[in-house]
């Protein structure tokens, strides 16, 4: 929605900066540590029917009664250098599932970011505390974006960005990591299987997928645990196709025709059974839960989790013999 911006003259700074208090500090739980901070990241605009609202400097991200500055809001190139999943409330809600819940497992660790894109994760790992982060990105142009969100950020050693397909950057040399970040592409790829073989063999002891999966409605109940079953089988994945040219789904592949790449929405069931023999347990992001605790991220841009159509699953690598 657009809006006009009222500069912040010297005369005007005590209504204004009052008036951002009233707004903010009654209705998001902010500490009181860093409120200065967080006051010079915002602004008030006018919107067209006389109101005034605050958004986040520099970018249309309004903020809204009840938020609590994320940890993207400190890092705000990355909301702007990509257009893919980039609103303020996703990538926040999503960092608290991908890192903060996995902040032990992540530090000290070498971790393999799968389909790095602008290299957001990849810089929350290592913010997180991780030892080195290699991430793989199909798309030049995200690493060059990532390259310089890190440069800007200061971050100059501790990962290493290579673009490639990831199955040709696995397959092509020794890998060793200590977790894998599979994050918003096991739903674009129809090589399910093959990819966990190839994380299986990084010797990653830990697996962090976030996912598209089938809807509830549409899965069958795990009845026993057969890995035979014939009759209303559980473990489905919708084929779908992606076509290669928008930026936000599958690039193209060696199974690309006609402009689209075959790719496939797993079922959790899918995502359990598979894991399972490649020698994980796994464990979900309780969405509905996080929702409930913070019922302002329930934003169009978050309606696939709160929709429950989108899944974060950790997998734990058990003993498990390999077969050569």
């Amino acid at each position: 929605m657009p809006f006009r911006q009222i500069p912040l003259r010297k005369r005007h700074l005590r209504r204004i900066c009052a008036a951002v208090i009233a707004i903010t500090m009654e209705q998001l739980p902010l500490p009181v540590a860093g409120q200065f901070e967080i006051l010079a990241s915002l602004e008030i605009a006018e919107m067209p029917d006389g109101c005034k609202a605050v958004f986040r400097k520099g970018s249309s991200q309004r903020v809204l009664p009840g938020d609590v500055m994320g940890f993207f809001d400190q890092y705000e190139r990355f909301y702007m250098s990509s257009t893919v999943g980039a609103g303020a409330h996703r990538l926040n809600s999503r960092y608290e599932a991908i890192i903060a819940r996995n902040a032990a497992v992540l530090k000290g660790k070498r971790v393999l970011d799968i389909a790095s894109h602008d290299g957001r994760w990849a810089f929350a790992a290592l913010k997180a505390g991780a030892l080195h982060v290699t991430g793989v990105e199909a798309r030049q142009e995200l690493i060059d974006n990532a390259l310089s969100n890190f440069a800007h950020y200061g971050i100059h050693d501790g990962f290493t960005f290579c673009q490639g397909d990831i199955f040709d950057h696995l397959r092509g040399q020794k890998c060793d990591f200590d977790v894998v970040m599979c994050l918003g592409f096991f739903y674009h790829t129809i090589r399910h299987a093959e990819l966990l073989d190839l994380i299986e063999r990084t010797g990653a002891k830990w697996v962090i997928i976030d996912t598209m999966v089938t809807h509830l409605s549409e899965e069958r109940t795990v009845s026993a645990d057969n890995p035979r079953i014939g009759r209303q089988n559980p473990y489905g994945i919708h084929l779908m196709l992606d076509p290669v040219d928008n930026p936000a789904m599958a690039c193209s592949d060696s199974l690309a025709r006609n402009g689209s790449t075959l790719v496939g929405i797993p079922s959790r069931a899918a995502i359990r059974f598979m894991a399972k023999h490649f020698g994980y347990t796994v464990e979900e992001f309780d969405w509905p839960a996080y929702f409930e605790k913070a019922p302002v991220a329930r934003v169009k841009d978050m309606l696939d989790y709160d929709g429950r159509q989108r899944e974060t699953f950790y997998l734990a690598r058990v003993f498990h013999e390999r077969q050569s």
